[in-house]
């Protein structure tokens, strides 16, 4: 699979990931917005998101995070001053940015493991 096309599904499952975290938030977690569930389910989301797109072991895995992102955002669009304005956008992006910044941090990993694990066999 090309990296172009692994963005591209990786952006729009996290798309779909996102959107259906708030979509199916009353019936999972029992409130209408998952930020305001007492488990702190919406940022292990976060986490859990970030884990898997730096598993992608590229860069391009950070198209998952990003998605999660508009996902959510396409969600509680409403208007930019309405019920979730620009302050709940703010919290997506924060999030967002800690979530790339882990993806990243995970993708460093496995490349690293990779590289170890192709000179192992080199030696054998």
């Amino acid at each position: 699979m090309t990296t172009k096309r692994q963005a591209l599904m990786l952006l729009a499952l996290g798309i779909l990931l996102g959107a259906g975290i708030w979509v199916l938030s009353p019936w999972l977690i029992g409130t209408i917005e998952p930020w305001d569930a007492e488990a702190p389910v919406w940022g292990i989301s976060w986490l859990a998101v970030a884990f898997l797109g730096g598993l992608a072991g590229r860069v391009c895995g950070v198209c998952l995070p990003i998605g999660y992102a508009i996902g959510q955002m396409l969600i509680t669009i409403r208007s930019p001053f309405g019920e979730f304005g620009i302050l709940g956008w703010s919290f997506i992006a924060g999030y967002a940015l800690a979530a790339v910044v882990i993806t990243l941090a995970i993708v460093g990993l496995v490349t690293l493991i990779r590289h170890f694990r192709m000179k192992a066999d080199e030696r054998r």
